[in-house]
């Protein structure tokens, strides 16, 4: 029989999908998948209902696998981390409003809401310091110095533009394509444009307008920066450039924080598929990192490991490090 404090549950919760992770110890039991769950863009009925869906998916697979020796825990931690939880009042609203419906199909379930950056930093360094840099669909990075200065950059979103992400290099190309389509800009139809234009699922120039007037789905954005990728391999310089410029961005989130934090020697981590998966993007952010340590006189050290937010997001619900909720740490420091 597994002791029932052991048990928690760890989500990880963003624009495009989401996952949950019910843990005993540090061995995950169950594991459930759903699709976005960050409030602001999809709603909080659509969130709510997917965050419920990989909850009830990761308690199913650890009874299943448990089988006669589980047995219902009477209260069972849950972290979330969500992206969209971070953002003000609305932010704040959202999650109240989601740990309504949470309760409300798990009695027993205890939600505690952070950032989907803070529950992928400490999935990474577990209370250590150090800096993790996301660029996925948008882009932040959140630094910590393992005493007492917690520090974040970036976070915009998209109307702000979230440097270094996906959906800005997206939104740029999509731009150059439709100005040089049409005369704005000299050069006409890019020798990369067809390619991004089919991979949108789009017969004309003018039909991005109304991709981008609603925001692409997650599909589209992955298929867009796949086309992008795919052209930059071929030997295309303006997608090339605009991916490399990416990593350079993403590298300065770190560069900032690492002024700012003081520290002599900086672990950095990334994390998000566009930063992680995309060659061009990565090459071209460890080289901006190893600038930053000539041009700063710290050490930058990167890290090539992937970050576990599930885990990070459950072992904050229960304590098991300190607290990387601004408000929390402000709070204790005022006791």
């Amino acid at each position: 029989m597994l002791p029932r404090m052991q048990l928690r549950i760890g989500v990880d919760g963003g624009g495009s999908k989401t996952r949950a992770s019910l843990f005993s110890g540090k061995t995950r039991l169950g594991l459930g998948r759903a699709g976005p769950s960050n409030p602001l863009a999809v709603g909080t009925e659509t969130a709510g209902s997917n965050l419920m869906r990989a909850v009830q998916q990761a308690l199913d697979e650890a009874r299943e696998r448990m089988g006669k020796d589980w047995e219902e825990p009477s209260s069972l931690p849950c972290g979330l981390g969500l992206a969209g939880v971070g953002a003000g009042d609305e932010g704040r609203q959202a999650a109240q409003a989601l740990a309504g419906l949470l309760r409300g199909r798990f009695p027993n379930l205890w939600p505690q809401f952070y950032t989907d950056l803070e529950a992928a930093f400490a999935g990474t360094f577990e209370g250590r310091p150090g800096i993790l840099v996301i660029g996925g669909t948008g882009s932040s990075a959140l630094g910590f110095d393992g005493a007492s200065q917690l520090l974040r950059v970036g976070g915009f979103g998209k109307r702000l533009g979230d440097p270094g992400s996906g959906f800005a290099v997206l939104l740029e190309a999509a731009q150059l394509l439709l100005s040089k389509s049409e005369g704005l800009l000299p050069g006409g139809m890019p020798s990369w444009g067809p390619a991004l234009l089919h991979a949108l699922g789009c017969a004309d120039p003018r039909d991005l307008i109304p991709i981008f007037a609603r925001d692409p789905s997650p599909l589209e954005l992955e298929q867009g920066i796949r086309a992008l990728e795919e052209a930059a391999s071929g030997g295309e310089a303006v997608p090339g450039e605009l991916l490399r410029k990416a990593g350079r961005i993403l590298a300065d989130h770190a560069g900032a924080l690492g002024a700012r934090l003081g520290l002599s020697e900086v672990r950095v981590a990334c994390a998000g598929g566009f930063l992680c998966k995309a060659p061009m993007v990565l090459d071209s952010f460890c080289a901006r990192l190893e600038g930053h340590s000539r041009e700063q006189q710290r050490s930058y050290v990167f890290l090539d490991r992937s970050p576990d937010p599930e885990w990070g997001a459950a072992g904050l619900a229960v304590g098991a490090w300190p607290s990387l909720r601004l408000e929390d740490r402000a709070q204790s420091e005022t006791l």
